[in-house]
């Protein structure tokens, strides 16, 4: 045994015997040193690592085996963003996914854990990433300007600059756009698939959160309004005066129970006044005449008039 690894033994386990097996609560003891991230609470990866155990010989076999037994690639560590690095440590899906979800937001400037991590408040976060994200804004479209294209797929622009027409560009997006939601569609159910996703209660729920929480989270996002709507309300806005107006990018917003995190295009909070700006093309399907119906009963029963 070569004497660094002698020295790490002593050094870590002062009582062990290096000239017997190790029992199996001394191997998991072993195993869990080289690798604090193991979950010996799974009997799955407890069965594999005292399998492999029961095969060695003395102490040396130990330290040369465990590379292989706590990463695929054989070399101890790995990514602890990557799902892979929780999974093959005896972690289900779900963990894998949320320990990866955690450590991205904590090392994320657009994530409020990123900077409440680094001592701030979550208020002062808060706009720490406003700050970011507004930053990250400006350089991405300087470098669309600068390019004449999106870097995103998912755009009609990067089509069109790679010589499609807008209508050929369009049906590239929407088959991508297709492609992508039926793979995920495949993979989970509808009911798994809103616990897998932040902008639904269903995910906060079963994160331990409450509806509270998510409705703070939701209120927090981008509010994507139209142009058009914007433009309405502030030539009204010009012509009314309004005590506490909010729309555009400030939209309003209510958690309401069966229906989910809704937002309002604009509500006067001191006045009590919601008005809605119905386009054709988004409201006049019969699932969303109901959630409109149920949007507007809601805002009346807190008194509020809705036009």
């Amino acid at each position: 045994m070569k004497k660094q690894t002698i020295e790490w033994y002593k050094k870590n386990f002062p009582s062990l015997d290096l000239n017997k097996q190790p029992s199996d609560e001394e191997m998991l003891m072993i195993y869990s040193a080289f690798d604090k991230d193991l979950n010996l609470k799974n009997p799955i990866i407890v069965s594999k690592l005292l399998a492999h155990g029961n095969e060695l010989r003395g102490m040396v076999e130990i330290y040369k085996i465990i590379k292989s037994i706590v990463n695929p690639s054989g070399k101890l560590g790995g990514s602890r963003r990557s799902k892979t690095y929780w999974l093959v440590r005896g972690y289900s899906e779900d963990e894998a996914r949320r320990f990866t979800s955690e450590i991205q937001k904590e090392n994320s400037p657009r994530c409020v854990e990123y900077w409440v991590k680094r001592g701030y408040t979550k208020d002062e976060a808060i706009v720490k990433v406003k700050e970011t994200q507004s930053q990250n804004a400006i350089k991405f479209h300087q470098k669309v300007k600068s390019n004449g294209s999106s870097v995103s797929r998912w755009n009609k622009n990067y089509w069109i600059a790679r010589g499609l027409s807008e209508e050929e560009a369009a049906e590239k997006v929407t088959a991508l756009q297709t492609s992508n939601g039926n793979k995920y569609a495949q993979k989970y159910s509808a009911e798994e698939r809103r616990k897998h996703q932040p902008w639904c209660v269903e995910y906060w729920i079963s994160q331990g959160k409450t509806e509270d929480e998510y409705a703070e989270f939701m209120s927090s996002r981008y509010a994507y309004c139209s142009k058009s709507s914007v433009r309405f309300f502030d030539s009204l806005c010009e012509e009314i005066q309004f005590v506490k107006p909010h729309y555009g990018e400030r939209e309003f917003g209510k958690f309401i129970k069966g229906l989910g995190y809704v937002k309002y295009d604009f509500v006067d909070t001191a006045l009590k006044i919601v008005i809605e700006y119905d386009s054709e093309f988004w409201h006049r399907s019969e699932e969303a005449k109901r959630r409109d119906a149920v949007k507007q009963e809601f805002m009346e029963g807190l008194g509020y008039k809705v036009f």
